[in-house]
């Protein structure tokens, strides 16, 4: 019993590196944004206005870059979403993590 905890306190803790994607949008629910923050870096990943839908029901602007994430090796761990109803905003958020090597 001893040896066999011994075999699973020595593996060593999987490290990860974090970050997160946001997917928002403004009042119109057409107009988006899509922002990454990884490894100390913010920036703007995409931008523009849906042509069909809403952000609340088209995600195919935030999907792609989540898409381009996960060729990288990068996985969606949790979700959250959070809205306005003085600035008529609503945000999805992404928490994503790589397995450092």
């Amino acid at each position: 019993m001893f040896l066999l905890m011994l075999s699973f306190t020595g593996k060593a803790q999987e490290k990860y590196e974090y970050g997160q994607v946001a997917y928002g949008a403004n009042s119109t629910l057409t107009r988006y944004l899509v922002t990454t923050s990884i490894s100390g870096e913010f920036k703007t990943a995409d931008n523009g206005t849906l042509a069909e839908g809403y952000v609340t029901n088209n995600a195919l602007p935030v999907n792609k870059v989540l898409n381009e994430l996960a060729e990288k090796g990068w996985e969606v761990y949790s979700t959250q979403t959070s809205g306005s109803n003085n600035t008529n905003t609503i945000t999805f958020y992404f928490y994503i993590r790589k397995k450092k090597s």
